[in-house]
């Protein structure tokens, strides 16, 4: 993890800082942001299990009203990734000519080591369906200049998925190479 330093001249602005920064309300922000910065590390490492179990917490965590629509999906999906901020431009439904990419991540010009990632949300469908669409509309031609450095991110959100086992997901996740 890239780390980097501040520097607070002003002992009482310091002191202050040092004070709200270690309050307890700060505590559920900086692990939200630490498991968004885990959910871009898992992505970029394809590893789409990790992906679906953070995307799982991270829908544990959030308020149920934002899970009964894709459009919904794609906003908490969006809210996971914020640690993707500091490496990606965001592109909301790309239009593709033959269809509309859900999310699409573009690396900003001091990222050309990092892939482009293009996020296709399904809601109580299946992951499948997901991957089919973004090969069957050829999301990819879009995004050519990527080429060989593009993650192909299938998501699907089950709201029916049983609940009788203590490790179900309802989150599942394909990541492919393009």
């Amino acid at each position: 993890m890239e780390t980097r330093e501040a520097s607070i001249p002003n002992k009482e602005i310091l002191d202050e800082f040092r004070t709200s920064t270690k309050s307890e309300e700060w505590v559920d922000t900086f692990k939200s942001f630490r498991k968004s910065q885990e959910l871009l590390t898992a992505t970029l490492e394809r590893d789409a299990d990790k992906v679906a179990e953070l995307l799982e917490w991270f829908h544990d965590t959030a308020e149920n009203k934002t899970y009964h629509s894709e459009a919904a999906l794609s906003y908490a999906v969006q809210m996971a990734y914020y640690a993707a901020q500091k490496y990606y431009t965001t592109i909301q439904e790309l239009d593709t000519g033959k269809g509309y990419a859900d999310i699409v991540y573009l690396p900003s010009p001091k990222q050309t080591d990092k892939p482009a990632l293009l996020v296709e949300l399904k809601y109580n469908k299946t992951v499948k369906t997901a991957a089919d669409q973004i090969r069957n509309r050829n999301y990819p031609q879009k995004l050519t200049h990527y080429e060989g450095n593009l993650l192909l991110v299938s998501v699907n959100y089950d709201s029916n998925a049983g609940n009788t086992e203590d490790d179900y997901k309802r989150h599942s996740c394909i990541i492919e190479k393009f």
